[in-house]
């Protein structure tokens, strides 16, 4: 009698089934690692351009409105720059000025309009933070604007929530933190002195020195060149994206 072929065939053995298993184990493992792996650096780029396109954008509004920068006229004295600091400047500015509030705000064309004062800092949390004179009375109200205040681990986190019209522009900026013993200023000064030399300085002032000849830097500040080292994605490299660029205040010029 002939046994049916059916009945002649054999099963896998354990230890087939066990190394198929592990084969295919290993071929799954190398395939979500790979997926993993794609994903993970998607995501860095994804939040590396963004990054770098906030930092883009939070130096071109500060260039424009520091490049718009003007005195306000008489009787106020004071200087388009108000306050020319290492990591922190205060300008007059008409820029981006709405000439009504409401119901569709529109921007203002109008050449005579006052300049109202903007205030742009750097705190030690790494914010850059925006300010602005909403009721153009001349002053910021809920900061400290003494010009001897310069060092952003004694800026009073408060004024983030306290100043006026303030305003977060740009997280991550480690131009204070990346190496607090030579920090890079965000905001340099390119002026003439009395004697006509082209200084660059990290800041300027109106002061008088001790044979009593004035020096109006602020008044003769003819650009402001602003650096941010910005952190693309914390705790990951590259650490920062140098960004640099210059405004030439136009009305000083």
């Amino acid at each position: 009698m002939v046994t049916p072929a059916y009945r002649r065939q054999r099963g896998m053995s354990l230890v087939e089934l066990v190394v198929g298993i592990a084969i295919m184990s290993l071929v799954s493992t190398m395939i979500l690692m790979g997926w993993f792996s794609l994903q993970k650096s998607y995501s860095y780029s994804v939040k590396s351009n963004v990054q770098r396109d906030s930092a883009r954008q939070a130096l071109s509004r500060m260039q424009r409105e520091i490049r718009d920068a003007e005195a306000r006229p008489l009787p106020n004295v004071d200087p388009a720059i108000y306050r020319a600091r290492t990591y922190w400047i205060a300008v007059y500015t008409t820029f981006n000025v709405y000439k009504t509030a409401s119901p569709t705000p529109q921007l203002n064309t109008n050449t005579g309009l006052a300049p109202h004062m903007v205030m742009y800092r750097l705190y030690s949390d790494g914010e850059i933070w925006r300010f602005d004179d909403l009721n153009n009375n001349g002053v910021i109200a809920g900061v400290n604007m003494d010009p001897s205040h310069d060092d952003p681990s004694g800026f009073n986190s408060a004024e983030q929530s306290t100043g006026e019209g303030a305003q977060l522009y740009l997280k991550y900026v480690t131009n204070y933190s990346t190496d607090p013993a030579h920090p890079t200023p965000v905001f340099r000064y390119m002026y003439y002195d009395d004697s006509g030399t082209l200084v660059t300085e990290d800041h300027a002032y109106n002061w008088t020195d001790w044979s009593g000849v004035g020096h109006n830097d602020r008044s003769n500040t003819i650009a402001a060149i602003i650096r941010t080292l910005v952190d693309l994605v914390p705790g990951k490299a590259p650490v920062s994206a140098d960004l640099e660029t210059t405004a030439q205040i136009r009305n000083q010029r």
